[in-house]
């Protein structure tokens, strides 16, 4: 009786390792997103107090708030119930608990009348926190005007750099129409792939040109991306959110890859001042250009 009441509690504590590793890999498996595209994503970012948790075997149960602040969206302070998924309560590290103050980001999906609580972004409350929030939302530029069902939004990760950072541009798109939008990438051949272009302009002065790779040859090019080119696709569902991330616009350094989104080359920023983006991405839809923009960054 002993032996089978030990086996017991070994396959107990196995079962129970396995489903913490497994939670812990999956929050580590989550692919990162910049903090400025959760909070565009976000219809609304709240400082709340949990009244009430969701019941713990729910798999999208009844969350009860009480929200203190509104940082971003329309939504009245006071009491107010949100629906939290099993992912959010579980699987994503937040140490959930009735009474404590939480920040937190909200979604309203289509067709749901209420807000749900995003996987992303939503954390114990910190006044840091909080600050660097609210500040982000400030600084934000609105999702454009659709244009054939697709609205754009163009940010940085930061509004002020060093002349000698790296600068990352964040592209969203998200599908306001009634209708499945399909984005597709295609990097080869060249004469139709997929590309990036910007308009990159410093205060007072003129537009800053777009400089080739300043180590790959049009030979290099070809040689790789003849046998290596890469095509994908991304389907959005009405609402549903892409997000198209190009890495160190203002630099070509060796080894850094080959810059093929931004048809291999580079705009380089090179003195203090502020500057304006904007981009257009060409042979990504049926029909048309993705168009995003503009923002300002300063760098010293």
């Amino acid at each position: 009786m002993a032996i089978m009441c030990h086996s017991r509690i070994v396959a107990f504590l196995a079962v129970a390792l396995l489903l913490c590793a497994a939670r812990s890999a999956s929050a580590l498996s989550r692919a990162y997103q910049p903090l400025v595209v959760t909070i565009a994503q976000a219809d609304a970012i709240v400082e709340a107090n949990v009244t009430t948790l969701s019941a713990s075997n729910a798999k999208m149960g009844s969350t009860t708030i009480t929200v203190n602040r509104v940082l971003k969206g329309k939504v009245a302070e006071g009491t107010m119930d949100v629906t939290m998924s099993e992912i959010s309560r579980y699987w994503v590290g937040i140490p959930w608990k009735e009474g404590g103050r939480f920040i937190l980001f909200l979604q309203q999906r289509r067709g749901q009348a209420g807000f749900e609580i995003m996987d992303h972004g939503s954390r114990p409350h910190t006044d840091d926190d909080a600050s660097e929030i609210a500040s982000l939302i400030q600084r934000l530029p609105g999702w454009s005007k659709p244009e054939n069902g697709l609205s754009t939004l163009l940010t940085t990760e930061r509004v002020r750099y060093r002349v000698d950072d790296e600068i990352d541009l964040c592209v969203g798109c998200r599908n306001d129409s009634d209708t499945d939008i399909k984005i597709r990438y295609t990097d080869w051949p060249r004469e139709t792939s997929s590309r990036w272009k910007l308009e990159v302009q410093k205060e007072g002065d003129a537009l800053i040109a777009a400089q080739p790779h300043p180590t790959i040859t049009p030979k290099d090019i070809e040689d790789y991306f003849s046998k290596h080119g890469r095509t994908y696709a991304v389907t959005l569902k009405p609402g549903e959110h892409h997000w198209v991330y190009l890495k160190r616009i203002n630099t070509a350094k060796p080894g850094w890859g080959y810059k093929e989104e931004l048809d291999f080359k580079y705009y380089p920023m090179t003195s203090p001042g502020k500057y304006t983006l904007s981009v257009i991405g060409e042979n990504l839809l049926a029909k048309g250009w993705i168009k995003a923009g503009s923002i300002e960054v300063t760098l010293e």
